[in-house]
């Protein structure tokens, strides 16, 4: 229920969409596409429309995944280029398990975000 005084916009009015990309309300209208700036996303649907630009470098999946169909772990950024947000080793030495993180700081400044 609204409060008295108080207004709700479905959120079109709001720049960014998914993943913090920017809608492209005047191309598609209002809350269809997101731009990645390498391919553009339709945000109702929940695909892309185009291939990934990058597939021929990871024949094994889909033309369309995002992140390497891992978004938890992945990020792309501009759609053009996938980057690990969480890079871990896991080694066993007998008994003793270890495992090394990057941290996203690391990472940030790889990519010089």
């Amino acid at each position: 229920m609204m409060m008295l005084g108080r207004t709700w916009d479905s959120g079109s009015s709001h720049r960014y969409g998914f993943n913090g990309q920017e809608n492209t309300n005047e191309v598609y209208s209002d809350g269809n596409a997101v731009d990645f700036g390498a391919r553009a996303y339709n945000a109702r649907l929940g695909k892309w429309f185009s291939i990934d630009p990058i597939s021929n470098k990871y024949p094994g999946l889909s033309n369309y995944e995002y992140a390497l169909g891992n978004p938890i772990f992945n990020i792309d950024i501009g759609g053009s280029e996938v980057y690990g947000w969480i890079e871990a080793t896991f080694t066993t030495w007998g008994r003793l398990n270890a495992v090394a993180v990057l941290s996203t700081s690391e990472i940030f400044k790889s990519i010089a975000i």
